[in-house]
C-alpha cells in the first residue's frame, strides 16, 4: 500500500494578524509619500531669493528626511516581528488515499483515438 500524502498548510491569519498586515503595507506607502511630499514642498523654497527662506527650507528638509530616514527602518522592523509572529499556525494535512487511477492507454500523437478501443 502506498505511503499517505502529508502537506504542510498555514492557518489563515487571526484579526489582529490581519489588521498587523495591512498596517505594515500602509505604513511602507505612507512613508514614501511622506519621502517624496517632504521633497515636493521643499524645493520651491529652496531656490528662493531670500538666503534665510532657503536656508530655513534646507534645513526643514534635513530634518525631516532625517526622521523619516529614522522612524522607516525602525518601523519596518517592528511591523515586520509582527507580521511575523501573526502567522497562521503550521499544521501538516495529511491526504486520504487516493483511488488507483485507471492505466492510460498511449496513443500516437496529439489527435484523440477514433473507434473502439483496441483488445
Amino acid at each position: 500500500m502506498a505511503e499517505p500524502v502529508v502537506l504542510e498548510a498555514r492557518e489563515r491569519r487571526g484579526r489582529f494578524g490581519r489588521v498587523v498586515r495591512w498596517a505594515f503595507w500602509l505604513f511602507q506607502v505612507a512613508m514614501v509619500l511622506l519621502t517624496f511630499g517632504t521633497c515636493g514642498l521643499v524645493v520651491p523654497y529652496t531656490g528662493s531669493e531670500d538666503p534665510e527662506v532657503a536656508a530655513g527650507a534646507g534645513l526643514f528638509a534635513v530634518t525631516a528626511l532625517g526622521l523619516l530616514w529614522v522612524a522607516w527602518p525602525v518601523g519596518t522592523v517592528v511591523l515586520g516581528a509582527l507580521l511575523f509572529l501573526t502567522r497562521g499556525r503550521r499544521r501538516l494535512v495529511t491526504l486520504p488515499p487516493a483511488a488507483t487511477p485507471p492505466p492510460q492507454r498511449a496513443t500516437g500523437g496529439s489527435v484523440p483515438p477514433t473507434g473502439p478501443p483496441p483488445a
